[in-house]
């Protein structure tokens, strides 16, 4: 396994064409040798066409977003699959938790059109 952590910390030695040439050579490596990748990207705002993944998108596999939802007085952590090929997947975000005994994700529960989380989903 190869983790790249995160993707944007790249632009701050080369330029967007050369990171994403680099990127794309390095991604095709991988798939080619059979060793599974994470690459992760921090993105402000929860904005998905941030580059320089943008200029890779097609070559990534499994596609998620991690995202804090503020409501109710809360923060919430939120999980979504922006693309999953070759495999059925829900359109739905998820609450997640951090515990101590690793990642949970819990059930979603729809009120007023949308997901509830933290303190105002029941369970």
């Amino acid at each position: 396994m190869v983790i790249v952590d995160p993707v944007n910390s790249l632009l701050s030695i080369a330029s967007d064409a050369a990171t994403r040439s680099m990127l794309t050579r390095l991604i095709d490596f991988l798939k080619l040798h059979g060793v599974t990748a994470l690459f992760t990207s921090l993105n402000a705002g929860g904005d998905t066409s941030s580059r320089p993944t943008s200029g890779f998108r097609p070559l990534i596999d499994t596609w998620l977003t991690l995202s804090a939802v503020r409501s109710g007085g809360e923060r919430n952590r939120v999980l979504s699959i922006v693309k999953s090929r070759g495999m059925a997947h829900s359109n739905q975000s998820v609450e997640y938790l951090l515990t101590d005994r690793g990642l949970r994700i819990l059930d979603t529960y729809l009120g007023a059109g949308e997901p509830l989380t933290g303190s105002r989903s029941p369970g």
